[in-house]
């Protein structure tokens, strides 16, 4: 119950009228939410990234997204604790409307901790260039789907490997409140 009105107050509080442009001015803010599932014979995988940005220049964001990964395979499982650290530049297709769609395209670097049954934990290393869609609902709710390459080195087994990732997600902007729009 405490998460549902935790909801409604984040969705009140971003149901403000505006343009989609405020959003992605230098100051902004964004909190957002993100999962995948990856579904591979008797391998699968399930994860999920909350994340925070804050604009740095007009378009431009630096983000912080600490992830939670669960992956199963034939003979056990596996835990994944890790953090990104990325840079974003944005697009957007009318800045003055109130709805409507935006594009990033970036990257992020990070590191975690898995822990598996059976085997010793193992350190990671990832390097994520990446693309979103935005649709935007009202002015400052927008769900996403993205697509994520990922490349992980394994530090602790010095192995390497490459997988792509789609999600899907919402986020939630708060532009800068020093931002005024033009007349």
């Amino acid at each position: 119950m405490k998460r549902i009105i935790i909801l409604v107050i984040l969705l009140g509080l971003t149901a403000v009228y505006g343009s989609i442009g405020e959003n992605f001015k230098a100051s902004g803010n964004i909190i957002s939410g993100g999962a995948y599932v990856l579904l591979n014979g008797n391998y699968s995988v399930l994860s999920f990234s909350p994340g925070f940005e804050r604009f740095i220049a007009d378009n431009v964001s630096l983000s912080v997204d600490p992830s939670y990964q669960y992956q199963s395979f034939t003979g056990g499982g596996a835990h994944y604790l890790g953090v990104n650290g990325g840079l974003k530049y944005y697009l957007v297709g009318d800045p003055a409307a109130s709805r409507g769609t935006a594009h990033s395209i970036g990257g992020s670097l990070g590191a975690g901790i898995a822990f598996a049954s059976g085997y010793r934990s193992s350190t990671m290393v990832t390097l994520s260039p990446q693309y979103r869609f935005y649709y935007f609902i009202t002015s400052r709710i927008a769900p996403y789907l993205g697509i994520t390459l990922n490349g992980d080195f394994n530090v602790s087994y010095e192995d390497f490997d490459m997988s792509t990732m789609l999600l899907a997600g919402i986020s939630f902007h708060f532009p800068s409140r020093d931002y005024v729009m033009p007349k």
